[in-house]
């Protein structure tokens, strides 16, 4: 309940230490954070602003290594914590950098693009790619997607997915999905990963059939109920496209509803705020009219009757 714990302990291994040897037990030494674990970033502040609050929590975090040995939780939270607080700086910057008071598409794209690509990091880059597949610019996305560094095997499928999707996009009425390239995004999609949910988006445009993924950490029935005690058919499988948004409307691709119960899809903003919301309570897929939200950088998540995020990805909307 305080600035020092995140949410889910089962993550971290540490002692909690009393609070009278704590100097992090007021929160004073972090101002970027608030309880809950939610970064204060003030999301009405210029682009510069949000800048130099970045540089600062970049340097905190350059000075993790000096400041605790290597293992210790204090490490391993803090590097958590401001990871996390630099991803929304990224997404609001971006966002600005998308829906500025300006006619001109093109430049808000540029910069966009800019941004992303300056940050550096491999999902800040697949937004800078996705930009311009949205825009349709495919051969200047296959360039850079071709010279995107990857840092582990899901960063690497990731990349050979979106070369399967940039031969379909290029050629909708005459591309044949060959049965090796079937099976090895059928391999990707049933993988773990955070960004296989793109394997298994595409699997089904390209063949009609959906992926079934079982979400272990789905709470049914008691909170007591361990992995192993799912069953085959206590199976959720969740799919969005496209991604980024151009024509207005965001497919949600639902399955295994029936053992789990009514859920509860939304699509919020960068700073909380709930854009939209549905309940889901039969498998299908469900399409989001986002023709009326503006351009910028979302957040779709499905959650359990008991509330519990069992889902949930970035969305771009370029409309």
């Amino acid at each position: 309940t305080s600035c020092k714990f995140p949410k889910n302990g089962s993550f971290y291994n540490f002692t909690v230490l009393d609070a009278s040897d704590d100097f992090y037990s007021s929160c004073n030494d972090f101002p970027f954070l608030v309880s809950d674990d939610i970064c204060n970033i003030p999301t009405d502040a210029s682009i510069a602003t949000l800048g130099g609050i970045r540089e600062q929590i970049q340097t905190q975090l350059n000075g993790l290594q000096v400041q605790y040995p290597s293992g210790r939780w204090e490490y391993m939270y803090w590097n958590e914590n401001y990871r996390s607080c630099l991803q929304k700086i990224d997404d609001l910057i971006g966002q600005k950098y998308l829906s500025p008071n300006t006619g001109d598409p093109f430049i808000n794209k540029e910069a966009a693009i800019a941004y992303f690509n300056g940050c550096g990091d491999f999902m800040n880059r697949s937004t800078a790619y996705g930009i311009m597949v949205a825009f349709g610019e495919y051969n200047r996305a296959r360039t850079y997607l071709q010279n995107m560094p990857v840092g582990d095997e899901g960063q690497s499928n990731f990349k050979w997915v979106q070369g399967i999707n940039l031969d379909y996009l290029q050629n909708r009425q005459l591309y044949s999905l060959a049965e090796s390239d079937r099976l090895r995004l059928n391999q990707i999609g049933r993988s773990d990963g955070p960004y296989n949910g793109y394997a298994r988006a595409l699997y089904e445009v390209l063949t009609g059939d959906r992926i079934e993924v079982n979400f272990a950490d789905l709470d049914l029935d008691s909170k007591d109920r361990t992995h192993e005690e799912f069953t085959d058919a206590e199976i959720l499988s969740v799919s969005t496209f496209p991604n980024p948004v151009r024509n207005g409307q965001l497919n949600v691709l639902v399955s295994g509803v029936k053992t789990v119960g009514t859920l509860r899809c939304t699509l919020s903003d960068v700073s909380g705020r709930q854009i939209l919301t549905q309940p889901i309570s039969s498998d299908g897929t469900f399409i989001f009219d986002v023709s009326s939200v503006p351009n910028g950088i979302f957040f779709l998540k499905v959650f359990s009757p008991n509330e519990d995020t069992q889902y949930q990805t970035r969305i771009v909307i370029l409309n």
